[in-house]
């Protein structure tokens, strides 16, 4: 005799460690370049060139890579940029995890801060968070049959189990090449660039991912006239292409993370020779987790009527799919301005989503966190071109998952998908945009399963003393299958002998048993 074992392939974090570090560092402003007088912009975007694992710990080597805008004191070209990079490396516990685990790390710029030390020198500051996830392919295994033996008596039931079919990284290559409108004028110089994704959205089909959702470019720039002044232009490019992906197909349910891994904008000059051609490149990051749902039967008993066969059980742990759904928040809020700042037309707004917390609640998961807005303005004041502003406006919002328990694993990836601005009058500017929540979520459940067994052969001379025919009163609780195995016979031969034309009984009936 044989057990029958099926795996249940499941994705499992081993190891999940979060640092916060600090990252300065001193500019001088280039020779070639104005003085400062003041600063304007700034933003920081980090990538991450390599993570190693080593006896118990993970480093993370990487980069900060900054842009900024300042005011210059140089006639004609009173807005000025600069460009950096501040290099990191950092050790983080990975006590858990072991050499053959998968090793990601999710980062947050929580606070930029720029600031004129002089003239020609920068400070910039950045408190930056690291988590590091060391995941592995876990397999949950029970018996599902047994092979070679008529005499062994079975009792299966069905589970519904949810497997991970695909978990890996890949890259999306996006590329267009397109015109300034007639309306603009040709570029000279780009000060400034903000790159990002907007709607994206992700589905299986067979042996690939769809990809679908828009980029949306904005630039800063001095026109290519010989009286060159300050222009900003705005496209948004759709993004629609796919991956391939081996062994998926469109019932799976995915849970994929997009991110812009690298982008090169290249300025050309069109056919007349003016430089209003961009061309501009994107490389994708995707964390792909697609996962099957299907039903197993799996057996949870045993006996032989001939032998004392006992199973021999192991607590084997599963995540079941809860749900998957997506929802949308529409996010709305206030900043204020004074007078010295005195905006006259905004040119630019843009959004860094931050989701603090995840709450179970009724009927659902309560996500709330943070969008933190700047706005780029044309400014009032005769000496000072452009100006900034920044905030914060809350969110949250309520996402529907059924049967949600207090223990039930949430997973949210969120995305920015809108954010606009206008000015009210009286000091105030109206900040909307739509927050992308996509939640997964899985039931813990820990199952005993049948891992082996043991067997003896029967006590005989105990069998040959009892009588042959009993009378057995079921006792509360009990099932057909329990009297069966405690007697050495099979249910048919129960219902047999008592004229049962099925398996209800109840307490309080009185059964005959043959040995």
């Amino acid at each position: 005799m044989e057990l029958i074992k099926q795996r249940v392939h499941m994705n499992k974090c081993n190891c999940r460690n979060q640092v916060q570090i600090t990252l300065s560092n001193d500019f001088n402003v280039p020779d070639a370049k104005a003085d400062a007088l003041s600063l304007i912009k700034d933003k920081g975007e980090i990538t991450i060139d390599e993570v190693r694992f080593v006896s118990g710990k993970g480093t993370v080597k990487g980069k900060m890579d900054f842009s900024l805008l300042y005011l210059g004191d140089e006639d004609g070209h009173p807005v000025c940029d600069l460009t950096g990079s501040v290099p990191f490396e950092e050790t983080v516990s990975l006590e858990d995890a072991c050499r053959e685990d998968d090793v990601s790390v999710n980062y947050t710029i929580d606070d930029l801060q720029t600031e004129l030390i002089n003239s020609r020198k920068i400070g910039v500051k950045a408190i930056v968070t690291l988590e590091v996830v060391a995941e592995s392919l876990y397999d949950g295994e029970g018996a599902v049959g047994i092979s070679d033996d008529d005499e062994v008596m079975t009792r299966r039931r069905l589970m519904d189990v949810t497997q991970m079919a695909i978990c890996k990284k890949d890259t999306y290559r996006f590329r267009d090449e397109w015109s300034l409108p007639a309306t603009k004028t040709a570029i000279r110089k780009i000060l400034y660039e903000d790159i990002t994704l907007m709607d994206m959205e992700t589905r299986p089909v067979d042996e690939k991912i769809n990809i679908s959702g828009q980029v949306k470019i904005f630039l800063l720039y001095m026109t290519e006239e010989e009286d060159s002044k300050l222009e900003f232009y705005e496209n948004i490019l759709p993004i629609s292409g796919s991956v391939e992906c081996n062994g998926c197909d469109e019932s799976m349910v995915s849970h994929i993370q997009i991110g812009i891994h690298s982008r090169d904008l290249v300025l050309k000059e069109d056919e007349d020779g003016e430089r209003r051609t961009l061309d501009l490149e994107l490389v994708l990051n995707l964390m792909m987790k697609i996962y099957r749902q299907e039903e197993m039967e799996v057996l949870t008993d045993f006996y032989s009527t001939t032998r004392e066969l006992r199973p021999v059980y192991t607590d084997s742990y599963f995540e079941n799919l809860l749900m998957k759904n997506t929802g949308k928040c529409r996010v709305s809020g206030k900043l204020t301005w004074s007078e010295e700042e005195m905006p006259l037309q905004i040119w630019n707004v843009s959004g860094t989503l931050f989701v603090d917390q995840k709450e179970i609640v009724e009927g659902g998961v309560k996500i709330s966190g943070v969008i933190d807005a700047s706005i780029l303005y044309v400014s009032g004041k005769e000496d000072i071109p452009l100006g900034s502003l920044k905030g914060s406006i809350p969110f949250e919002q309520i996402v529907e998952i059924r049967d949600v328990k207090p223990d039930t694993l949430i997973f949210v990836n969120s995305c920015l998908d809108q954010i606009t601005a206008a000015m009210l009058g009286d000091g105030e500017i109206e900040i909307k945009a739509v927050v992308s929540l996509d939640v997964i979520a899985f039931d813990r459940v820990v199952m005993p399963m049948i891992s082996d067994y043991t067997v003896e052969e029967l006590d005989k001379s105990m069998r040959n003393k009892a009588p042959g025919l009993i009378g057995y009163v079921v006792k509360d609780g009990e099932c057909l299958w329990d009297i069966a195995k405690q007697y050495y016979t099979t249910i048919e031969s129960v219902m047999e002998l008592n004229g049962l034309e099925n398996e209800n009984i109840r307490t309080g009936d009185m059964l005959l048993l043959a040995k």
